[in-house]
């Protein structure tokens, strides 16, 4: 297991987590979207739309922030799903059946691709699919064999997509057994030409979890792991420890990690980087 220099920051509560055009980085909480600079300044916090609120009680990794290359932002929340430009406007918002899926991406041609259930069996995740201006596109259907996931686009078009359910999660051609004997929160992101596979084993605990991020390069061999641990604190009931949310690539080859924390001392939001 490799040892990772990782800079932590500590946040506001947020739902989910992205990398822009020019190291700028955007943040969804319960009711904004926000645009930052590199040093952390806000440059425009905008509410979101009625449809775009909400990532219902689906547990783990929502992944439903999606930054395009121009810097368009979109939103899927439980009713729909909305974009912004890259200055803040509202595009347009449209309604889309979250049906516990929040997944969203923006390809290298502006397209918004939105995880949906398969309305055939309720198993496998289809993609809706909207051009840039909201005109409908033809679906995608069956990016997974399963229905709890996460999918993400690179900036070369390749789509990468990572699920659970049925005991065992699978990402990137891999699958991991789970001790909870239903399904466990998963996620992938791009980081460069590089992908990275974070998932959880089981989703028992209530205020720790045991994580898993593991990054390959494109040819799927390895490049390391970094597993993150519980805290055991004697005299409270529950262990202590980290929650991730989302996990975010940047082309550079950089990844951020955004999650919740509960400890002792300190109870709220972080978000953990990592260099390529």
């Amino acid at each position: 297991m490799a040892t990772l220099n990782a800079a932590v920051t500590k946040v506001a509560p947020s739902f989910a987590v992205a990398t822009g055009p020019n190291d700028t980085i955007y943040a969804e909480t319960a009711s904004q979207i926000v645009k930052l600079a590199p040093n952390g300044t806000t440059v425009w916090s905008r509410s979101l739309d009625p449809k775009a609120v909400g990532c219902g009680g689906s547990e783990g990794f929502v992944h439903n922030l999606a930054v395009g290359s121009d810097g368009a932002v979109a939103v899927h929340g439980n009713t729909g799903v909305a974009r912004w430009d890259t200055n803040g406007n509202l595009s347009w918002a449209t309604a889309v059946s979250a049906g516990g899926e929040y997944g969203v991406a923006i390809d290298p041609q502006g397209v918004v691709n939105v995880a949906i259930l398969s309305p055939e069996s309720g198993e496998p995740i289809d993609l809706a699919r909207f051009a840039a201006d909201g005109t409908p596109l033809a679906s995608v259907e069956h990016i997974t064999s399963q229905y709890h996931g996460m999918f993400v686009i690179d900036a070369g078009g390749r789509l990468f997509a990572t699920a659970s359910g049925h005991s065992h999660t699978d990402g990137f051609g891999d699958s991991v057994d789970l001790d909870d004997p239903d399904y466990a929160p998963n996620g992938i992101c791009a980081a460069g030409t590089d992908v990275a596979w974070l998932y959880q084993a089981d989703d028992n605990t209530t205020f720790a979890r045991d994580w898993t991020v593991n990054r390959y390069h494109g040819d799927h061999s390895q490049v390391w792991t970094y597993r993150g641990k519980v805290m055991n604190t004697a005299g409270f009931f529950e262990e202590f420890g980290t929650i991730p949310l989302d996990i975010a690539g940047a082309p550079d080859g950089r990844i951020a990690i955004v999650g919740s924390f509960s400890g002792p001392t300190y109870n709220g939001g972080w978000i953990a980087t990592f260099k390529p």
